[in-house]
């Protein structure tokens, strides 16, 4: 079961700073998530919330910021002294730092303001930086990722859910195009879900597990990966584990 960084190894370090990505790989993350916005003249940012307001010393709306503006702000103290002087990295600072062969789940964080920019924003990124193979594009806006698969046909997208999944196969086949995953709620995952999501040849990773024990219970139900705040607290369970259950 691969083990995502959620945020980076957002337990640890500033959520979707350089420093919590660059903790989630020394972790031995598989793969890092990450969420990604538009600040006021158009530039794409990581960031999970619509405003700065908790995860800085600033107050506001991303989309009110340029990039200029938001960099002035400290995107580390909040969370510990160690971190002061940390910034909102841009996305392509991002892709500058990732080494190509970790897997790269990007949130688009879409409203009516961005939906088409940040789509072709990202897409743009993604094919100038030649980070399309090992790169996964996620929302919960299923419109956006259709957005992302026409200008990038070899792109994996995957629909995030909050809600509970009640016909699973009806979702798949409305949706019309290839899906490369599915991104469930952790309160949704039970093994009937994920035995029907891999009928239906769908890799199903599982957010946000940052509990020891439902990571077993997942790992148990055939579940792909987890997103989760402690990586190396999951991968480290996950060792254990698998060998418990090999000596049984």
């Amino acid at each position: 079961m691969k083990i995502f960084g959620h945020r980076g190894a957002s337990g640890y370090a500033p959520q979707n700073t350089i420093s919590s990505l660059r903790l989630a790989l020394d972790q031995g993350s598989d793969g890092i998530e990450l969420d990604v916005q538009l600040t006021k003249d158009n530039e794409v940012v990581v960031c999970h919330d619509w405003t700065i307001d908790k995860v800085s010393d600033g107050k506001g709306k991303i989309s009110d910021f340029t990039l200029s503006e938001i960099k002035k702000n400290d995107f580390g103290s909040y969370f510990s002294k160690e971190f002061k002087e940390e910034r909102i990295p841009t996305l392509s600072e991002v892709l500058e730092f990732l080494p190509k062969d970790i897997v790269l789940n990007i949130e688009l964080k879409i409203n009516d303001k961005n939906k088409d920019n940040l789509v072709e924003k990202v897409a743009k990124l993604l094919l100038r930086y030649e980070r399309v193979e090992n790169t996964i594009v996620s929302s919960f806006t299923h419109s956006s990722l259709k957005k992302i698969k026409m200008l990038i046909p070899e792109i994996k997208i995957a629909l995030l859910y909050k809600k509970c999944l009640l016909n699973i196969e009806r979702e798949i086949f409305d949706f019309g195009i290839d899906i490369y995953s599915i991104h469930i709620n952790v309160e949704c995952a039970n093994e009937n879900i994920i035995k029907e999501l891999h009928k239906n040849k769908k890799i199903v990773y599982v957010w946000t597990s940052n509990d020891i024990e439902t990571t077993k219970k997942l790992f148990d139900m055939g579940a792909d990966g987890v997103m989760t705040d402690f990586p190396i607290d999951m991968k480290k369970t996950l060792r254990k584990y698998s060998v418990e259950k090999q000596n049984i």
